[in-house]
């Protein structure tokens, strides 16, 4: 599900600044929002925690001037899309996709990723290198290579 892909104008830009200032302000009853209606009438928002921590995110996105895009964690992501994500080359995620690494339904370039499945490669490669990298650490205090 995709809420908006092009980039915010100067306007957008500083409705989100502000708007995000006054959620994180915020003191009271965090997933209540009210919405003034341009008739004058008011109505109340309910929203869940993870709802309003997300609509924060988003505005703070915006307020950086962000393009920003929501996906459900069931959902599937193309080669390019996913490539993109992970921050590798889409030849390069062909490998990985070939290799069983990650998961992937369809044949050859037509192939279709699951959010969750790249995010949770991503983590791994993530705890992967922090492995090496404590690795290296420690390898270099051993030797006294100047590093404390």
């Amino acid at each position: 599900m995709t809420i908006a892909t092009s980039l915010p104008s100067e306007s957008d830009i500083y409705l989100a600044r502000s708007s995000s200032q006054i959620l994180t302000q915020a003191q009271t009853d965090r997933s209540t929002i009210i919405i003034k209606q341009s008739d004058g009438g008011e109505q109340e928002l309910r929203l869940p925690a993870i709802a309003f921590e997300a609509l924060n995110e988003i505005l703070i996105a915006i307020s950086q001037g962000q393009a920003v895009q929501v996906l459900s964690i069931n959902s599937e992501l193309t080669i390019p899309a996913t490539a993109e994500l992970l921050n590798v080359s889409p030849s390069y995620l062909i490998t990985l996709l070939d290799e069983g690494q990650i998961p992937a339904d369809g044949v050859g370039d037509c192939r279709q990723i699951r959010y969750q499945d790249a995010i949770n490669y991503r983590t791994s490669i993530d705890i992967a290198r922090r492995k090496v990298l404590d690795e290296l650490v420690a390898e270099a205090q051993e030797l006294n290579l100047g590093y404390e």
